[in-house]
């Protein structure tokens, strides 16, 4: 499971650095969205799988199906994405700009990386899900935003969240922190795949980072 586990991850991190080098002004979201799609089943991913996406100088909620915008410098798009492989779908997150976006949109996504960092600090603290992200929630509001979606799911490849327990060795789940401010007219998310090792340390399971990823022009 975990060998499935880990190429998986590998196939989405290709994903990304398929859209990475396709995204130039004039390009479609549903351009982005089949390239993808190729990315993953080129390289072995199963199909029909999950995919999210939205694009634009103001991200919110992701939706499909896929759009006819056409992306302009300052642009970001986003991408919440599960690739099946043997059975097993870890999923990602991942945030592109054309370029630098707004000055507001930049700040979001790194209090999104900030929040990442420390859900995994959390829990590797032994913290239980439970408050591990009432913390995450604690910490949003605080910055005078909003929640979005789930901050950590999909436990195991499970819909069901052990709320009340830490995570366990052999344990992975998806942390993506996500924020809108208070009218839900902007939001930024980043996040990943990540799995517990039995040290009782968090380990990434992808290499593209959860950032907001700034393409040059």
């Amino acid at each position: 499971e975990l060998a499935m586990l880990k190429k998986a991850c590998a196939i989405l991190d290709l994903s990304y650095d398929a859209i990475a080098r396709a995204l130039k002004p004039g390009i479609k979201e549903c351009e982005l969205w089949a390239i993808a799609i190729e990315a993953i089943v080129k390289n072995g991913g199963w199909y029909p799988h999950f995919m999210l996406a939205t694009s634009g100088p103001h991200p919110t909620f992701l939706r499909a199906p896929a759009s006819q915008n056409v992306l302009a410098p300052g642009d970001i798009v986003m991408f919440e994405i599960d690739a099946i492989y043997g059975g097993v779908s870890p999923q990602t997150f991942y945030a592109l700009s054309l370029g630098h976006p707004a000055r507001e949109v930049e700040e979001m996504f790194r209090f999104c990386n900030e929040l990442y960092c420390f859900s995994l600090s959390e829990l590797e603290k032994k913290r239980s899900f439970k408050d591990v992200l009432t913390g995450i929630s604690g910490r949003i509001h605080a910055a005078g935003y909003e929640p979005m979606t789930p901050q950590i799911h999909i436990y195991n490849y499970s819909g069901e969240m052990p709320m009340d327990s830490p995570a366990q060795p052999g344990d992975y789940f998806t942390v993506h922190p996500n924020v809108c401010n208070k009218d839900y007219t902007l939001g930024a998310k980043v996040g990943d795949s990540v799995r517990m090792g039995k040290d009782g340390r968090m380990e990434r399971l992808q290499k593209t980072s959860p950032i907001l990823n700034i393409i040059a022009i």
